[in-house]
Formats: C-alpha cells, sequence, structure tokens
C-alpha cells in the first residue's frame, strides 16, 4: 500500500471544483494537499514498516468550508486504489441527500474519469472495491464487512438512532486495513 501522500502526487485524485485561496472557485481539476494536511495525512495514511497503517480513526476537525468533505473524497479514492480488491467502504452522513452531495459527489467525478461504474449512490471501482452512501439508518446496515468508514458532519450525530447506526459501523476485524475517517466541525 502506498502512502496517501505518494498517492495524491501521482495518480492524483480529481475533483469536480475546487477552491483556490487565491482564484476563489476553480473548475475541474486535481486535488491539491496543502500544508498543514500534506504533513498530517502524510503521517496517518503512510504505512508503518509491518505494512499496517498508524491509526484506524482520523478525525478531521476544521472549520466549516475548509475542504473536509473533499479530504474525505480524495481518501476514499486512495483506499479505493491501494486497499486489497472487493473492500467495502461506506460514506455516511446525517441524511441520503448530505451523503451523496459531500463527498461522494466528488469521488464519484473522480470514479467517472478513472473508469469505475458509477451509480446514484453506489460506486464500484475496477479492482471490485465498492463504496455505498449511507443514510444513519442502523437496521440497513447490520452486518456488513466495513473495511473503510467515513463518517462526514459527525456534530449532527445526537440521538439514539445515530448511537446506533455508529456502532454497526464498526470496522471489520477481518479487515487488513480498518479504517474510519470522520470529518466535522464542531456544529451548534
Amino acid at each position: 500500500m502506498r502512502s496517501f501522500v505518494d498517492w495524491v502526487a501521482e495518480p492524483g485524485f480529481h475533483i469536480a471544483r475546487g477552491w483556490s485561496l487565491t482564484e476563489g472557485l476553480t473548475g475541474k481539476g486535481k486535488y491539491l494537499l496543502l500544508p498543514p494536511m500534506d504533513r498530517i495525512l502524510g503521517h496517518c495514511l503512510t504505512p508503518k514498516d509491518n505494512g499496517k497503517l498508524p491509526y484506524s480513526t482520523l478525525i478531521l476537525g476544521r472549520i466549516k468550508k475548509s475542504g473536509k468533505s473533499e479530504d474525505l473524497a480524495a481518501i476514499g479514492a486512495w483506499y479505493s486504489d491501494e486497499a486489497p480488491e472487493h473492500s467495502e467502504m461506506y460514506y455516511v452522513a446525517n441524511n441520503e441527500k448530505q451523503a451523496v452531495d459531500r463527498a461522494f459527489k466528488n469521488l464519484q467525478y473522480h470514479t467517472e474519469i478513472s473508469g469505475g461504474r458509477v451509480l446514484n449512490t453506489e460506486i464500484e471501482f475496477p479492482n471490485g472495491t465498492t463504496a455505498k452512501c449511507l443514510p444513519k439508518v442502523p437496521r440497513g446496515v447490520a452486518g456488513g464487512q466495513n473495511d473503510a468508514v467515513f463518517f462526514d458532519e459527525l456534530w449532527g450525530y445526537t440521538d439514539e438512532r445515530s448511537m446506533r447506526m455508529w456502532t454497526e459501523m464498526t470496522l471489520s476485524p477481518a479487515s487488513r486495513y480498518p479504517l474510519r475517517v470522520i470529518a466535522s466541525y464542531a456544529g451548534y
């Protein structure tokens, strides 16, 4: 498994729309990993000498509109390329619309360019890995092989159903590279 930073450098992650501090909203292009996130994600998503990732849970807590969902999409694309074939990834948010409209939308765009199969709430990558969008409905996800789970806007998880969803999305002990990434800001 290559490190995330090396993967971002080549082949990279393609985004449908980006943001530049000097130019504002930009068009289609490649994801840029800027400081300090290059060092942080470089450390967290580089396998150790034993081949394992140093952490199974990452929390990307930053201010609103700082690119957290874009980071989730890029990490998911990296995972789909670098993890074992037929891995299962899940993007979880407060509802299905939010799950699709945030990180998953950029992942869909990248996959279309890279040759995967894109459905409304599911992606099939060329190596058999899948990514699915999920609203917080715990009964519908019980028993999954959760290799990588991406939570977006976790600040909204405040009720019993949310806690059950978190529990159902526990990482599989059989996964070679278990990874849970949470992107959120403090909320209200």
